[in-house]
């Protein structure tokens, strides 16, 4: 006869932890970031991008060499996706593939780390997050940051308690290849060291991490200069960082409470033991058959023979441990009880007897050493599923915290010991990590599945606003077509910047022939140290001859008086006549300034904080 393994609650709980769900959330962040893909025009930090981009490979390492030294590999990636286009969509896609794979592998993380409903409500909340919309639309290298930070941690929980190479290979691989998406994603790799406490091998990923970026450091160390304009931060900022991390204030509240009261539930916080672990041979054995129903190959070794009979391994278990199995004789009370033991979860007594003698019978007939035998497979096909580990997942919630909480302090930490540094998209790569947290609380609320779905539609209710503002043409702060289409140039007008980068934008947007002459332009390629463009020194020589200069730069009205290069424009006896700005601070502003018709030097002319002139 045939016993029928039942299925414990830990196998169903496996099983449930082997749906893959990961598609749906994947689904939802490509829909929503493509809605208004392109709306926003392309900042400054995305112009530096194709401008790096667009250069040739020895040039890219000039300019490594001088600034942006950290982003090289993400430039030289840029560089031959650019080979194929260069519009704002194909400049803009691998940002949206960087996010949808990091969706990904965060939903199966969740799978992995506690249930199959955890990973599907962390994806789909990351997802939703204005956050992930804009750095799913921003041609920089932060979503490939955010992508590299939630596949070091997915081949890490894959890799912890394996015996085998390969996956730890891979994490070794997973850890090297974040400092080179960005140099501060490696502020997340302290909560690898949670994840894996007693767990040497991980040593090993972090040091293969650390060659990267202690090159990429040191070289973007001496580029310090590059982010000078970066202030000092105090202890205050960190108080923003829910709105940061989420895009949106109120969002980034309810995800962080959600966060914290997965500190209710005490289990989150111990290591559990592998399913199988604690399990009798038949239940195990059930395990692994549940595991393979659901799709998991098998790790390191294989399940039950072939044709052998079901009652065989109970009957010569009970044999051959005699704590659980006094009884030895066929068709005895004990016997019958020590069939029943072996598979705790039997159906009932009949089943338990007929196991008894079928163990009994082929006990009897193939004596002691095949008894033995048949004992030896049972316990293989019991640990057919652990085989390959050495402990159990661990506790999910101390290292999502970790990856969550510690990186912000770590940050802040560097800008006071070393060079201001705190700025807000560096710590992107946290927002995986909020999403987790708040998933896992609430996979384990009574009514889950129900209370999941309010939470991710008031989460995304909540976040509309933000989202149409980064959907806004002004959605960057630079809105250059806005720019270029309030001048009005009369033949002999000419056009200054105010600061010489950002004449890639106009460039890259306006038509041939449509601005005003570049006078101070000496070559159409910019420096190969840098992203502007050289220019006349002489502001008043090379505007001889012109009556109207339009003048735009980046920054408020009032930002003029500390521009150098509109001082110049002002002391070689040029007023400012109208001007306008767009939308949010900092923004773009356009002016048009006239030659004084007065005797004498020019200069005092710039506006002050209380003129305005349109």
């Amino acid at each position: 006869m045939t016993s029928t393994p039942t299925l414990t609650r830990p196998v169903l709980q496996s099983a449930r932890r082997r749906l893959r769900l990961w598609p749906l959330p994947v689904a939802v962040v490509t829909v929503v970031t493509l809605i208004g893909f392109t709306t926003a025009t392309l900042n400054g930090d995305e112009l530096a991008t194709l401008s790096a981009a667009r250069r040739s490979l020895p040039d890219l390492w000039t300019l490594a060499q001088n600034i942006d030294g950290h982003f090289l590999p993400y430039y030289v990636f840029m560089h031959v996706w650019l080979k194929f286009g260069h519009s704002e969509l194909w400049l803009r896609l691998p940002s949206l593939i960087a996010i949808a794979v990091a969706t990904g592998f965060l939903a199966d993380l969740g799978r992995r780390a506690h249930t199959a409903l955890t990973g599907l409500i962390a994806g789909l909340l990351f997802a939703l997050l204005p956050t992930t919309s804009y750095f799913a639309a921003f041609a920089r290298s932060y979503s490939f940051a955010a992508a590299a930070v939630v596949f070091s941690f997915w081949a890490l929980h894959r890799a912890t308690g394996r015996r085998d190479r390969g996956p730890w290979l891979l994490y070794g691989l997973s850890v090297a290849l974040i400092p080179c998406t960005h140099l501060f994603a490696v502020l997340t790799l302290p909560a690898h060291l949670i994840f894996a406490r007693g767990e040497r091998r991980v040593l090993f990923g972090l040091a293969t991490g650390a060659v990267p970026a202690a090159a990429l450091g040191l070289l973007g160390y001496g580029e310090r200069h590059a982010i000078s304009w970066i202030q000092q931060r105090g202890p205050d900022v960190l108080l923003k960082f829910p709105d940061m991390v989420a895009g949106a204030a109120l969002p980034g509240l309810i995800l962080f409470i959600l966060a914290l009261t997965a500190l209710l539930h005490p289990h989150l916080l111990r290591r559990s033991p592998h399913p199988a672990a604690s399990q009798g041979p038949i239940q195990a054995v059930a395990h692994a058959q549940a595991e393979e129903r659901a799709g998991e190959r098998p790790e390191t070794a294989s399940g039950a023979h072939a044709g052998e009979r079901p009652g065989t391994a109970p009957g010569a278990q009970a044999r051959e441990r005699p704590e659980t199995a006094p009884g030895t004789q066929a068709g005895s009370q004990p016997t019958a009880q020590a069939g029943a033991l072996a598979g705790p979860r039997a159906e009932s007594r009949t089943r338990a007897e007929a196991g008894a003698r079928d163990g009994a019978e082929a006990g009897a007939q193939a004596g002691s050493e095949a008894g033995a035998q048949a004992g030896a497979r049972a316990r293989a096909e019991a640990g057919a599923r652990t085989a390959g580990r050495t402990a159990g997942p661990p506790a999910p919630l101390p290292w999502i915290l970790a990856w969550l909480l510690l990186p912000p302090p770590l940050l802040l930490a560097i800008s006071h010991l070393l060079t201001p540094a705190y700025v807000d998209r560096y710590l992107f790569v946290t927002a995986p990590a909020l999403a987790l947290a708040a998933a896992l609380a609430l996979s384990e609320l009574a009514k889950a599945p129900a209370i999941a779905a309010l939470a991710v539609v008031t989460t995304a209710a909540s976040a509309v606003p933000q989202h149409a503002d980064i959907r806004e043409p002004n959605g960057r702060f630079d809105n250059i077509p806005w720019a270029i289409s309030r001048l009005d140039p009369a033949p002999g007008d000419a056009l200054v910047y105010g600061q010489s980068q950002i004449r890639a934008g106009f460039l890259y947007y306006a038509r041939r022939g449509t601005l005003p002459d570049d006078v101070l332009l000496q070559q159409s390629a910019p420096a190969a140290t840098g992203f502007g463009y050289p220019e006349a020194r002489d502001t008043a020589e090379a505007l001889q001859g012109r009556d109207r200069v339009w003048a735009i730069w980046r920054g408020s009205r009032t930002k003029a008086q500390s521009l150098p290069r509109m001082r110049s424009l002002d002391e070689a006896g040029f007023t400012m006549k109208d001007s306008w700005q767009s939308g949010d601070t900092p923004g773009l502003t356009v002016a048009l300034f006239v030659r004084n018709t007065k005797e004498g030097p020019g200069g005092g002319n710039l506006p002050g904080p209380d003129d305005w002139t349109g």
